[in-house]
């Protein structure tokens, strides 16, 4: 059996630099980003899986839950940054008061090419008292595809390429 989101390519990906906010308040909001990399020599799509896992909750939770994705497709060598948008209620679960909470507490959090991979990795921390989620909580993380500048080549460096 495979992982959740695992997928197959004719081309390769590299996922570094995952960073997020140092601490949140639960009931808000946080802001993550990571660089993806076409690491082969065909044109691909990847698509980014971004995961957390809650590391001291009151209750049992799972070791992995998608928390957003975007797919991204890149050319050989092309780079992109992926910024993500998510609501502290991505992470609410039931209590032992069987109300819909978000606990304060460290978060792990993850990008890699399923569940069971974790490539590039960071925490963030949930301050503040238990908030109960309610309908006014945004439920939905939002996501964007900001693409880097390739380097440009001077007529030396294309000519000494050439030349190889």
């Amino acid at each position: 059996m495979l992982p959740f989101g695992h997928g197959l390519s004719y081309t390769s990906f590299e996922r570094t630099a995952l960073a997020a906010d140092d601490s949140v308040a639960a009931g808000d909001m946080f802001s993550a980003s990571v660089r993806i990399r076409n690491t082969g020599e065909r044109a691909g799509t990847d698509l980014v899986q971004f995961y957390a896992r809650d590391l001291h909750a009151s209750v049992t939770r799972p070791v992995a839950q998608l928390l957003g994705y975007q797919r991204v497709s890149l050319a050989p060598g092309e780079e992109a940054v992926v910024s993500f948008r998510v609501p502290t209620a991505r992470l609410a679960f039931t209590g032992l008061r069987h109300e819909r909470i978000v606990e304060p507490g460290r978060v792990e959090l993850w990008v890699g090419p399923s569940c069971a991979v974790k490539e590039t990795a960071t925490e963030i921390s949930i301050t503040g008292p238990v908030h109960r989620v309610t309908l006014a909580d945004g439920r939905y993380v939002l996501s964007d595809v900001e693409r880097t500048p390739e380097p440009e080549l001077s007529v030396e460096a294309g000519t000494e390429a050439a030349r190889l």
